[in-house]
């Protein structure tokens, strides 16, 4: 008998890669498409039934470790309320949306391939959390993303291989110099993290054996107490109850409504009233929309005097604007990022990397390996037949004199050889392989 088949979407992903690709349209066009995507779905006649996961925070992997998820930038007010009219639409349309309080889309996928014995699911999404239990479907691009061709292991040791490289867009440390090929060989040779931290054990002990280095010995003392705590936020939940979200729980607003609040006074029961947000169009938001608007903007944002140190007039206000509008970025992104170093635009290195990472032609950008003498990053742009790589080490900054200054070797160098050599090697990279991304950008610690 022909298993039945479904199709699971993540909802997060496919909305944020829309928008994302949206190029600084309406963000309503993102609510459009994500309704179009899930609607051709739907028709195409392989599936049943087209299920929509979600996410449903205060997330419970905040309680064990509080810097989860800290370092993304937090969803603005306008954005948030069409997030909501997005999924307000699917669930009109009669697609299934699941959740469940406390957890994120990838434990709801994972709940549901595992207590659906007799279904075929197929899942449309990129995060790589999601190997240790499915292979993928890219939205668009119907690539097929399995552990083995992505990561290089299996889907048993996906979380192992996480918790040793660390995932930086879940803020999740990994063990300090161990990148994506070591950590493949140790999991290679040991099989397991479980068998690693053994030969670690043992290594340490005898100081005779030469299976680690002694500062990967030491990097693996410093991990340890961590590790437990790190594969617990890496794994995936698979046995939630799952809640299905119904039509009267997505409904929005279309105009302001007051609204009195629970309070813990039975007494005094004080009426307060907050206005909700109404569900506004994208024109009315705060992001500016051409050159008449977006000079106002500039003019304003000068007055205010919160980047009067950074930017001398109202007109470079707006030609940082617009160059972080090429750039995918939002007007305060473009001001508190980009600033200007002998008349060229620069910013951070993890701001340059963090910005192709959230382009939808980048699938992966992560550095591979990391010493004081070496770095490498790899990274694979949709469309690519192959990975690219780069690697920069110490010796080629020497000979480039990044490291000499006219007092010797320079504080940073000195200090902290590796960081400076993972932020010049990503940074490089991004440059060669997303030039319309990075649209001339150069990192700081290039221009230094």
């Amino acid at each position: 008998m022909e298993k039945k088949m479904k199709a699971i979407v993540d909802f997060g992903n496919l909305f944020h890669r829309l928008w994302h690709m949206s190029n600084g349209a309406p963000v309503d066009d993102t609510r459009a498409k994500v309704r179009d995507f899930a609607g051709r779905l739907r028709t195409d006649g392989r599936y049943e039934e087209v299920i929509i996961a979600i996410d449903a925070p205060p997330y419970k992997r905040n309680e064990k470790f509080a810097e989860y998820k800290a370092n993304r930038v937090r969803t603005d007010d306008d954005l948030r309320v069409v997030l909501k009219a997005s999924i307000e639409d699917l669930v009109n349309d009669g697609l299934s949306v699941a959740k469940c309080h406390g957890w994120e889309a990838d434990d709801v996928i994972a709940t549901l391939i595992k207590s659906h014995d007799p279904y075929t699911f197929e899942v449309y999404g990129t995060d790589k959390d999601l190997l240790q239990c499915t292979n993928l479907i890219v939205p668009f691009t119907n690539d097929v993303k399995s552990a083995e061709d992505t990561l290089g292991v299996t889907p048993e040791q996906v979380v192992d291989y996480l918790v040793l490289v660390g995932d930086s867009s879940d803020n999740i440390p990994g063990v300090k110099g161990v990148g994506q090929q070591t950590a493949k060989k140790m999991l290679d040779k040991y099989g397991s993290l479980f068998e690693i931290l053994a030969a670690v054990n043992e290594a340490s002990m005898d100081p005779e054996q030469k299976a680690f280095r002694p500062k990967t010995l030491d990097a693996f003392e410093e991990a340890i107490p961590f590790i437990d705590t790190a594969v617990e936020l890496v794994k995936l939940n698979d046995s939630l109850e799952i809640e299905w979200v119904k039509p009267d729980e997505t409904k929005t607003e279309v105009t302001a409504q007051v609204v009195e609040p629970e309070t813990t006074n039975v007494e005094t029961k004080a009426t307060q009233h907050i206005v909700k947000h109404q569900d506004m169009d994208y024109r009315h938001s705060i992001e500016p929309i051409g050159v008449e608007q977006s000079y106002k903007a500039a003019v304003m944002l000068h007055k205010s005097g919160l980047w009067i140190r950074k930017f001398a007039n109202p007109e470079s206000v707006m030609a940082t604007m617009m160059r972080g509008r090429a750039m995918g970025l939002s007007t305060i992104q473009s001001l508190d990022l980009i600033h200007f170093i002998q008349g060229q635009p620069v910013m951070s290195a993890q701001g340059l990397i963090a910005t192709v990472k959230a382009s939808p032609v980048c699938k992966y950008f992560m550095c591979t390996e990391l010493t004081d003498e070496s770095c490498t990053w790899e990274t694979w742009r949709v469309g690519d037949p192959r990975e690219s790589t780069r690697t920069f080490t110490r010796l080629q900054a020497d000979r480039a004199g990044f490291t000499i200054s006219r007092n010797g070797v320079k504080d940073n160098w000195q200090k902290q050889p590796d960081t400076m050599l993972q932020w010049r090697c990503g940074s490089a990279l991004a440059r060669q392989v997303y030039p319309d991304v990075t649209n001339g950008v150069y990192s700081e610690e290039e221009m230094e």
